[in-house]
């Protein structure tokens, strides 16, 4: 089976990103930063909800990684 990005799954489904976080329960901004890789999806309950509005198992769902984060300047 292949596994599909948060947002391939959306764009696929005919959702903007406000209408996902809307069926989701969360901000559109959250939804922007799961497909960016900013942020994981938080609970499993979340998980499900996500799943449920993109009409797919949760398996189905290439899950983000957090991407690493730049140190700051003044942590050398």
């Amino acid at each position: 089976m292949n596994k599909q990005t948060i947002r391939e799954l959306r764009t696929a489904a005919g959702l903007t990103q406000k209408q996902l976080a809307e069926r989701v329960g969360v901000t559109a901004n959250t939804v922007a930063r799961w497909e960016r890789g900013m942020v994981t999806v938080g609970t499993v309950a979340t998980l499900q909800a996500l799943a449920d509005a993109l009409g797919v198992q949760l398996n189905e769902i290439e899950l983000p990684k957090r991407k690493p984060t730049r140190p700051r300047s003044d942590e050398s």
